[in-house]
């Protein structure tokens, strides 16, 4: 048998990105610029647990506790939107948002090994529910010749985000001492992602009502080797 305490850094939030459109024809145009910093990490602390119960097949399982444990399990966002049109109206709009991230779950696990030289092992992650607290201070501005108008707001909301269930399959060949070959497929449904507020259910990833959203799940394939440099 083995007990283990481990954290790990699961999403990482953490991208810049920025764009320009120019909208509308002739006279009447407006020029949007906006710019978008986001960081922040979601982690877990899992205190796990595996055992052998035969000389070649082992079960594991793993309780992550999704807390904000060493100031991580939140990320924020800026946003600056600046419009200006024709007119020599310029409209200012900042935003900031914070999200903090409370939830629990668990991962089961099984290896067998099925020859000396092949290994096959399986895992699936439990979906939950978790805590979404969100934050938002947002200012706006309109200025126009000496013309000058602005507000700022806070908000603070208590919501709902349903994680997805996720399982994968996998081997090793262990084809050498030195050489070992693995290959692994692993799906998320991410089409039962949902945030949930007082307003109702919506994706997350389109911003519409879950009902609408054609989401679909994924599914990634890896291939990795393995090589030992032995004296």
């Amino acid at each position: 048998m083995i007990v283990a305490l481990n954290y790990q850094k699961l999403f990482d939030f953490n991208r810049d990105w920025s764009y320009s459109l120019l909208l509308g024809e002739g006279f009447v145009t407006e020029n949007r610029q906006t710019n978008t910093s986001q960081n922040g990490e979601l982690g877990a602390l899992g205190l796990a647990y595996g055992v052998r119960l035969a000389p070649n097949f082992s079960l594991g399982l793993t309780l992550n506790f999704w807390e904000d444990l060493f100031g991580g399990n939140e990320w924020n966002e800026v946003t600056t939107e600046t419009l200006i049109n024709s007119f020599g109206t310029t409209i200012n709009l900042n935003r900031k948002k914070k999200n903090s991230f409370n939830g629990f779950n668990m991962n089961l696990g099984a290896q067998w090994r099925a020859t000396p030289k092949l290994t096959v092992g399986a895992v699936f992650k439990t979906p939950f529910t978790a805590d979404l607290d969100v934050t938002k201070d947002i200012s706006w501005s309109i200025s126009t010749g000496s013309f000058f108008l602005g507000k700022r707001f806070y908000s603070k909301e208590s919501n709902k985000l349903e994680m997805p269930m996720s399982y994968g399959v996998g081997m090793a060949y262990r084809n050498s001492d030195a050489l070992t070959v693995a290959f692994d497929v692993y799906r998320t449904e991410w089409q039962d992602f949902v945030l949930e507020r007082s307003s109702g259910k919506t994706s997350p990833i389109t911003g519409i009502s879950k009902a609408e959203s054609d989401i679909d799940a994924t599914t990634q394939v890896r291939l990795g080797f393995e090589y030992l440099s032995i004296q």
